[in-house]
């Protein structure tokens, strides 16, 4: 939902699961008194792992989708969370996604191997994807 029908709605608490530095709205809540008289909560990501997950999971998308258009969108994610930018240029060097999507691994099961594979810090040199995931 844009922030002017946040706005209008009369919403008085939005949370969002990820900040977004190129097209995010949650700054527009302070842009003018119109929008600022709406006192809408606006509360941030409450877990970072999710965020980060978010993060490297849009930029698999976009590697995947544009790879020579991507360099704008690394730039500013990066900013967000380097870790993540570069876990999701990992899941997309590795097919790690397209390997679970062809397997039809449920959403659940993705997320925990993800969080697992997240949290792993030798994860290039130790886990092969596609291999026992």
């Amino acid at each position: 939902m844009c922030a002017g029908a946040i706005r209008m709605a009369g919403v008085g608490r939005v949370c969002f699961a990820s900040r977004d530095p190129l097209a995010g709205g949650m700054d527009l809540f302070r842009s003018n008194k119109y929008m600022q008289a709406g006192r809408c909560d606006i509360q941030p990501p409450g877990s970072r792992l999710l965020e980060d997950l978010l993060i490297a999971l849009l930029m698999e998308r976009l590697i995947n989708l544009a790879p020579d258009g991507v360099g704008r969108s690394i730039g500013a994610w990066s900013a967000v969370s380097p870790g993540a930018v570069v876990f999701g240029q990992w899941l997309a060097r590795g097919g790690v996604i397209e390997d679970m999507r062809r397997r039809n691994v449920p959403v659940e099961a993705s997320f925990a191997i993800l969080e697992k594979l997240y949290g792993n810090e030798s994860r290039a040199e130790s886990v092969v994807p596609g291999a026992g995931l």
